[in-house]
């Protein structure tokens, strides 16, 4: 079983999603979206990925197991491109596999776990709507004695149950949206256009924050290495910390700036 430490870095209510899956009728539980992914993984998104999936010929396709009453062999499934943030935030799942290249290699790395794992899998659920053709039938294929059925509406279920922290973002991502609106709504006059409106929306960033020769990437080693050091001496502050406080801690140290400034010319990484 999970030791204290582990159970307590689980993000969601194991028991309830356990519950729903009995309910459902379904014996491990592959989460293929990159929201449930995000949220099954406590904030977990694919930096590369963020915006768009394809590459190559094939997708992206992050895939998280879950078998029934057994987080301690849940497993992640991700990109190579993944494997820095892993480094930086592990994942809190047992086994955290950074080397897919595409969305058929992904799958039959889950469908390699399932089968050595030795867990129950004659029922496997899986979100219908996000899965790519190619990789379900790497699943099928792979799994054949096993029925697939739709598990998406288990994980809509399973966020619907709110904690009072996530209630309360809800609550101030909702307060900040409608204050958003009516500062556009106060300043829209006769004839003006939406791509007008939408332009008022955009966020200047506060004089304090403004760092228009700034670049947080990671394309070289040494740029990794800032990123390290910027975590390592920040995480004992906790694991969310502000734009603010990075920049105060680069500026407070130079050393850490010229880890990699000469390799970018006109930014300060």
């Amino acid at each position: 079983m999970l030791d204290v430490v582990a159970k307590s870095a689980i993000p969601f209510d194991t028991k309830q999603l356990d519950r729903l899956m009995d309910q459902a009728g379904i014996d491990v539980l592959i989460a293929n979206s990159k929201h449930n992914i995000h949220y099954l993984l406590g904030g977990h998104r694919s930096i590369f990925f963020d915006y768009m999936d394809a590459m190559g010929i094939s997708r992206y396709l992050p895939l998280l197991v879950y078998p029934k009453g057994a987080p301690e062999k849940a497993a992640f499934f991700g990109h190579r491109l993944e494997a820095h943030q892993k480094e930086v935030a592990p994942f809190w799942t047992p086994e955290g596999n950074t080397n897919s290249a595409g969305s058929v290699d992904a799958m039959q790395k889950a469908v390699d776990y399932v089968r050595k794992s030795g867990v129950k899998a004659k029922r496997v659920g899986v979100e219908m709507a996000f899965l790519p053709a190619d990789a379900a039938g790497t699943l099928r294929g792979g799994l054949a004695d096993s029925e697939v059925k739709d598990g998406l509406f288990v994980l809509e279920r399973l966020r619907a149950k709110k904690r009072p922290d996530e209630l309360a973002m809800l609550r101030k991502a909702s307060d900040l949206v409608v204050e958003s609106m009516k500062a556009v709504i106060a300043k829209t006059g006769p004839g003006m256009t939406k791509q007008e409106q939408f332009e008022m929306l955009r966020v200047h960033a506060p004089a304090a924050l403004n760092r228009p020769d700034w670049a947080f990437t990671v394309d070289y080693p040494e740029d990794l290495e800032l990123v390290r050091r910027v975590f390592r001496e920040l995480r004992p502050e906790g694991d969310h910390f502000p734009l603010s406080r990075v920049i105060r801690l680069i500026e407070e140290n130079p050393e850490i700036r010229a880890i990699n400034r000469h390799l970018h010319d006109g930014f300060d990484k």
